[in-house]
């Protein structure tokens, strides 16, 4: 069941013939290109066979070990692996129901079975054949419906194992279209468990398509009474700190934009997430505040009114926004709603709401920096700037408390961030001053030329990464997925690397102005990227994806042939002051590399994307001025190539920042 991607495995037999092709080009080694080329293909054949045990901690492997489920499905794909686990027929299931409402006496219709992504992230299904979810009826799912008009027109974000669906369906929906990022998952309701379904998901009102929810709905011409989206992070995940790191952009600012607007007059935004304790704010609340930037982006003056939160008093809560204030009859059916299931308000026009949360609505200017500043978490709206919505600590707060419980342990990310950075510096600090010893013994002067190699090749890995880094991460939006932003992005930057590396034999002799004339294109790129690219995102991002890979290439492009142009000048230049230099210069680049690669991340957390990109050009301007000011690079104009003895000293450069 657990085996090798088969795409995966056939990709790599196509990169050892491509690179068998160009190593043994000779017509003598022809015979031992072609037994490589064989042997590629077999291991591509053979590796598709290798077991890959699941780990653990995984949600798939609790389901298994612990719940004693029977896996039945299991599938790979570039975005990532897709398992199915089911209930034996011989246990009782998992009836636990979040957002059930504690009033009830009676036990939730078992789950089914699980759709894991990449062994967690799991999303239940249920086998409607033995009955049509009855416990939906007192579930936190229906106070949307209990809001919207007879037969409303559904969007769903995040389809999962179905559930949405099924609560759409049975609340009278004319029209349900549901988003689903996996499309092996749709295959999986619709086809493989298709009779487990009862016929549900073929439904002709039922629409299930298999994309990323903002690029989806960008494309989408349509209005809807409401859009739903649950889970799609689910409380697990909170807490087991796998997603303070991520970026999520179905949560920004921006995207609440987007979904107002494909919202009918009177329509509904409904987003069901998790939270322990409404005594201490947190991814509701922030959930809240971003609606409410969201809102006044739209110019609504007075965003209580459109904004409601309600807490099924297990683990859920329902945050509901609406284009349009709540009407008197809207608020009526849902209060009548709300008092028969138990719920908590939280913030509900007409109702005194909880004071802390009316605080975060109410409160402008300097006293709500101060009200933000006071809670214990990270409550301020987030944006496409700075996606991370689930960082909620403080860094000088991750240590501050004792007991690791199910709230603080979303700090593992960020403690996890401080300690890579903290060894990487140290030992980074270790291997760059540590070869100083052995220059000086082979008689290398350790003098001012030195000090502009260090400051030069750190810049240049630092800078490199930082760009390299964010610009992965804010164009996971763009480009829809994580696996093609990581694609898309390093291909064009080392390719275009390459090439600017290469033509930079061109400029020899010429370094002064090469380089000076390099950190201008730098500059004019970077504030390309902080004003431009979301206007470019705003313009295309409905686009077929080869569209946006074709328009990725195109903006990085520039970036590349400039940033290639730096490593093999610097190089030539150590070189010259002594050759033991260039192994050294080598190896601080990667040191700033790696350690950069942190450092990018707890920035764009911190400060966003836009802070890391003028990081980045701070630090190459640190670097270019400090190695033309005290390595003595020369502008004498040289009509031939000075020689060199640094082995590709040109495309290597671009493998060596990355």
């Amino acid at each position: 069941m657990n085996t090798l991607s088969p795409p995966g495995a056939l990709l790599t037999a196509c990169a050892g013939f491509a690179v068998a092709a160009v190593a043994f080009r000779g017509t003598l080694r022809q015979p031992l290109a072609i037994g490589l080329s064989a042997a590629f293909l077999l291991c591509a054949f053979f590796g598709t066979r290798i077991p890959v045990p699941m780990a653990p901690s995984k949600h798939l492997a609790v389901h298994i070990n612990e719940q004693k489920m029977e896996p039945v499905f299991s599938q790979w794909t570039a975005l990532f692996r897709t398992d199915v686990v089911a209930r034996r027929a011989d246990t009782l299931g998992n009836h636990d129901e979040w957002g059930l409402s504690n009033t009830v006496k009676y036990r939730a219709q078992p789950i089914e079975a699980f759709i894991t992504h990449d062994g967690t992230a799991g999303t239940s299904m249920y086998d409607l054949r033995n009955g049509r979810l009855d416990f939906l009826e007192d579930h936190l799912l229906k106070l949307p419906y209990v809001g919207s008009p007879p037969s409303p027109r559904v969007l769903i974000i995040g389809v999962g194992g179905g559930r949405d669906v099924i609560a759409a369906v049975r609340f009278g929906a004319s029209h349900v279209k549901g988003i689903e990022l996996d499309p092996i998952t749709i295959n999986v309701i619709r086809h493989y468990f298709g009779p487990m379904g009862n016929g549900l998901f073929n439904q002709k009102n039922v629409e299930l398509v298999a994309g990323e929810g903002r690029h989806t709905i960008t494309r989408d011409n349509e209005k809807y009474d409401l859009i739903q989206i649950t889970g799609v992070d689910t409380l697990a995940a909170q807490t087991s700190g796998a997603y303070v790191l991520a970026e999520n952009y179905l949560y920004t600012a921006e995207a609440f934009e987007a979904y107002l607007s494909h919202l009918k007059p009177h329509g509904t935004l409904s987003i069901i997430t998790g939270q322990w304790n409404h005594e201490e704010p947190q991814a509701s609340a922030r959930m809240m505040l971003v609606a409410r930037k969201a809102l006044l982006a739209r110019g609504v003056q007075d965003p209580e009114k459109h904004i409601s939160l309600v807490s099924s008093r297990h683990l859920l809560d329902s945050i509901m926004v609406k284009a349009e204030a709540f009407t008197e009859e809207e608020l009526g059916r849902m209060n009548l709603e709300i008092d028969r299931l138990g719920f908590l308000r939280l913030l509900l026009p007409g109702r005194e709401p909880h004071p802390k949360y009316a605080a975060l609505m109410r409160e402008t200017g300097p006293a709500r920096e101060t009200l933000l500043a006071k809670l214990p978490y990270i409550l301020d709206p987030v944006t496409d700037d700075s996606p991370f919505f689930f960082r909620f600590f403080r860094w000088k707060e991750l240590l501050s408390q004792s007991d690791f419980g199910p709230m603080h342990t979303t700090a593992l990310g960020q403690l996890v961030l401080l300690v890579l950075l903290v060894s990487l510096v140290g030992l980074s600090a270790l291997f760059i001053i540590g070869p100083l010893l052995t220059l000086r013994r082979r008689k290398v002067a350790v003098d001012r030329r030195s000090v502009g190699i260090v400051l030069f090749f750190l810049a240049l890995g630092l800078g490199f990464m930082l760009l390299e880094i964010s610009l992965m991460q804010r164009l996971v939006l763009y480009l829809g997925y994580p696996t093609y932003a990581l694609s898309v992005v390093l291909f064009s930057l080392l390719a275009f690397l390459g090439a600017g590396s290469y033509f930079s034999r061109l400029l020899v002799g010429k370094e002064r102005r090469a380089l000076l004339t390099a950190f201008g294109c730098l500059i004019v790129l970077v504030l390309f990227y902080r004003l431009g690219l979301p206007a470019v995102e705003r313009a295309t991002l409905g686009t077929p994806l080869p569209v946006r890979i074709g328009i990725t290439l195109l903006m990085l492009a520039p970036l590349g042939l400039v940033l290639g142009i730096f490593f093999p000048l610097g190089i030539r230049r150590a070189e010259s002051i002594h050759p033991d230099l260039v192994p050294w210069a080598w190896g601080i680049n990667g040191c700033a590399s790696v350690t950069a690669s942190v450092l990018a991340v707890i920035t764009a957390m911190n400060f966003g994307f836009g802070a890391v990109w003028l990081m980045a050009v701070v630090t190459y301007a640190i670097g270019i001025f400090s190695f033309l000011a005290l390595t003595g690079a020369q502008n004498e104009e040289r009509a031939e190539l000075a020689p060199s003895t640094t082995p590709s000293a040109g495309v290597a450069a671009g493998a060596s920042d990355s």
